[in-house]
């Protein structure tokens, strides 16, 4: 007979893996070596074997120089708005809410994120991370549907921005409603003579909480001119 004791408070629960993809940019791969940009990318990285990344024209690309890191410490390098960092075919099971986070350098920057079923043509708008002065964590909560089995995520810049420690993970969090932050009026005229007929000729941009602007001019309507 074996008497077995165990102490309550010496259990511990353990901790699910939330984790689904992580680049860091730091493995020493083919694709992680280049100064220009490529059209394939490296395989692994224990998510899935398909697992791809695509870099935009030459204004994406891996960097191993100290534009804000160390030598030894690659980061993605983006030095043009619209440049972009596709990851492709990321493995997915059953998931309802995703969350990407990034260390992101671009001061008064952008930085877009966008996802897609991998088979799918059209992305979907996930958020906006904001760049600052030094490099620093940014997050987005997205959701999903929970059929999803394979997904690609699409970084894209503003400007010239550098982007480290990429993150995955699976999130039971609640995704903040989105509301209108604020609207702005571009290129209209603003003096007129008197007995001028009022025609608008500008845009309206609206502004949403997760960082998503939109044109709304078709959506407007304008009162009130005397």
């Amino acid at each position: 007979v074996i008497n077995l004791n165990i102490l309550e408070n010496e259990c511990k629960a353990k901790v699910q893996e939330t984790r689904i993809w992580g680049e860091g940019f730091d493995s020493e791969t083919v694709n992680k070596q280049q100064t220009a940009a490529s059209e394939s990318g490296v395989s692994g990285t224990g998510v899935s074997e398909e697992l791809k990344y695509v870099y935009s024209a030459d204004n994406c690309n891996i960097r191993i120089n100290n534009n804000g890191q160390t030598a030894s410490n690659p980061f993605l390098y983006i030095n043009a708005a619209g440049s972009s960092f596709t990851a492709s075919n990321i493995k997915v099971t059953n998931v309802e809410t995703l969350a990407l986070s990034a260390m992101v350098k671009g001061n008064g920057l952008n930085l877009t994120v966008e996802y897609k079923e991998s088979l799918a043509d059209s992305w979907s708008f996930a958020g906006v991370i904001k760049g600052t002065s030094a490099f620093a964590s940014g997050r987005v909560l997205f959701a999903v549907p929970n059929t999803l089995t394979s997904l690609d995520i699409k970084l894209t810049g503003s400007g010239v921005m550098y982007i480290d420690d990429i993150v995955l993970e699976e999130t039971d969090e609640e995704i903040p409603e989105v509301t209108l932050q604020s609207i702005s009026v571009s290129g209209q005229k603003t003096s007129f003579v008197e007995g001028d007929s009022f025609e608008f000729g500008g845009i309206v941009t609206a502004t949403y909480t997760n960082g998503l602007t939109k044109d709304v001019t078709n959506d407007s309507e304008f009162s009130g001119y005397d």
